[in-house]
């Protein structure tokens, strides 16, 4: 369309200027016939144009002069001579700042006439830009459609970008509201599908850290072609791990647990309990054997270590907390006397009071008695606290508030903390409550444990060092990735031991005998593993004194 009207421009121009000549020569001609005056400036009319001023003079140099051409505006006289350089005839700026001189000739003279091309040429302009705006409109509506699309394009591929890249982790979300339809539904079905494959994954490695877990504190070994060799006494087998990879492993029955295979040979479900040859631990295995394929052959089964009987260890368990409370006797009986002695003062005071017989008095007897109450209460919650710490039960593990236990078992604690002039920094995470899968009371018997061992450490340190030192205990409780953390460090006198694990033994300590049985550290191993965690100790780095009891459970009991 420009094109069209860049080509239609010349030929309008000369229709214009052919127009404005023949104008200048009828004005011309009338004038000599009629005798009017025609020299000088004129109006003429051109049609479908505003009026056009010519300038009419027999003397051509006259309108050449700068006044002629500063009447019409312009910088140039276009007389139909040729014309060269930038502003030639075939560009806009030549014809709007040129003037047009004409010729007019008769018989017996010539006339001349100048008028200015510029409303022509803005004419043609202005028609050109017409023609144009709409064109330019839709244009510039094209423009922003196209940025509108390809901003909405550019969204939904980063969408698709995202997911893509995304696929295969969990918690994978769905991209904001998308201008296309069309992408939102398999966008939203391939997140969902990857968001439950995700989920399958974590279920599936979180189960098989916990089978690594449990087979690693259990002994727990899958067993494939089994062969029991009676001449020889062993049992050989494939000992199969997570990842379906067979080891040739083969183990010495104890002699006196070989007839007890022998008469399990042609069972199909065989089941039988022995001991190794070659240990020296009275430590008891399980076998079991499914499958028979010939006496003492079998396709598959398991062994597993037998650990001590649960009315055994909670015997055990019991005799540490009976220790452990005839330790702490003289600190009870510390607390406990003050509840009773404020109850004796204020029995005393009420008795006075209302012997006095006003209103006064009794008023403020009813006081007394209120405080008899409180303090008959706090000495109730103390004996409860020692009451359900010494009972035997059956500690299941539940969930529990590791916060909460802490607490518990500070305040339990509390009695021989203010004796040993000890105090206690409990750090806890910050975010909703830590819960742990455990039986309370094991671990309520760790914790104290590990407090009381801290008691002891300081008080043995202060003997050898002074009544001056401060005694500090902090405990911590941090949460990761791999599972939950409990830290125990104190300031005592650290350990003596060359080997730190042997604090584990049984009937191992370093205390004099009126503070420990030896027993405390390896029931709370005891404890620990059977949450399904592990605990350590070592000394503190130097220059600083005590010990640090780290208590690791894993993942997959913190809920």
């Amino acid at each position: 369309m420009f094109v069209s009207s860049v080509r239609r421009f010349p030929e309008e121009f000369k229709s214009f200027m052919d127009e404005t000549a023949l104008l200048a020569e009828v004005r011309i001609g009338r004038g000599l016939v009629t005798g009017n005056g025609f020299l000088g400036v004129v109006e003429a009319n051109n049609s479908g144009r505003h009026a056009q001023r010519l300038l009419i003079s027999d003397d051509e140099s006259s309108l050449r002069s700068a006044q002629a051409m500063q009447l019409f505006g312009c910088t140039r006289i276009d007389d139909g001579l040729q014309v060269t350089g930038p502003n030639d005839r075939n560009t806009f700026a030549y014809w709007v700042t040129a003037c047009q001189l004409g010729r007019y000739t008769l018989p017996d003279r010539k006339y001349f006439y100048l008028y200015s091309t510029r409303p022509a040429a803005e004419s043609a302009y202005r028609v050109v830009l017409l023609e144009m705006l709409g064109l330019g409109v839709i244009l510039v509506v094209s423009i922003l459609l196209q940025l509108l699309i390809t901003r909405a394009l550019r969204r939904s591929l980063q969408a698709w970008k995202e997911v893509a890249e995304g696929f295969g982790q969990p918690g994978l979300s769905l991209p904001q509201k998308l201008t296309f339809n069309e992408f939102d539904r398999p966008i939203a079905a391939i997140v969902t599908a990857n968001n439950s494959f995700a989920e399958l994954v974590q279920e599936r490695l979180r189960i098989a850290r916990a089978f690594i877990e449990l087979k690693k504190e259990m002994d727990l070994s899958l067993a494939a072609d089994i062969r029991f060799d009676a001449a020889t006494g062993t049992l050989a087998f494939l000992d199969m791990n997570i990842e379906r990879v067979a080891q040739e492993r083969s183990e010495a029955i104890h002699t006196n647990d070989c007839l007890a295979f022998a008469d399990i040979c042609d069972d199909a479900e065989a089941f039988v309990e022995f001991r190794l040859a070659d240990q020296e631990s009275s430590d008891w295995y399980l076998f079991v054997g499914r499958d028979l394929l010939a006496p003492g052959h079998w396709r598959s089964g398991w062994l597993v270590r037998l650990r001590q009987s649960k009315l055994a260890q909670n015997r055990m368990l019991q005799q540490a907390r009976l220790v452990e409370l005839g330790g702490m006797a003289s600190a009870l009986s510390h607390e406990l006397k003050q509840p009773l002695f404020t109850i004796s003062l204020s029995a005393e005071n009420g008795r006075l009071l209302l012997d006095q017989a006003s209103p006064d008095g009794a008023a403020r007897a009813r006081d007394k008695f209120d405080r008899i109450s409180e303090q008959v209460n706090r000495a109730r919650d103390i004996i409860a606290r020692i009451s359900r710490y010494a009972r035997i039960e059956n500690d299941s593990p539940e969930p529990l508030d590791l916060g909460d236990v802490v607490s518990t078992t500070l305040s339990f604690m509390r009695p021989l903390l203010i004796q040993n002039d000890v105090g206690v920094k409990m750090t806890l995470p910050d975010g909703p409550p830590v819960l742990l899968l455990a039986p309370r009371v094991g671990l309520e018997q760790v914790l104290v444990n590990a407090i009381q061992n801290a008691v002891d450490s300081i008080a043995t340190r202060r003997e050898a060092e002074g009544a001056s030192l401060t005694g500090a205990v902090e405990l911590e409780v941090t949460v990761s990735e791999s599972g939950v953390r409990i830290s125990i460090v104190d300031n005592g006198a650290g350990l003596s031991l060359s080997h730190p694990d042997r604090a584990f033994d049984a009937f191992m300590t370093t205390k004099k005998t009126d503070r420990g049985t030896g027993l405390g550290l390896y029931i709370s191993r005891q404890i620990v593993m059977e949450i399904g965690g592990k605990i350590s100790i070592r000394s503190r780095e130097a220059p600083e004194r005590g010990a640090i009891l780290t208590i690791d459970f894993p993942d997959f009991v913190a809920i």
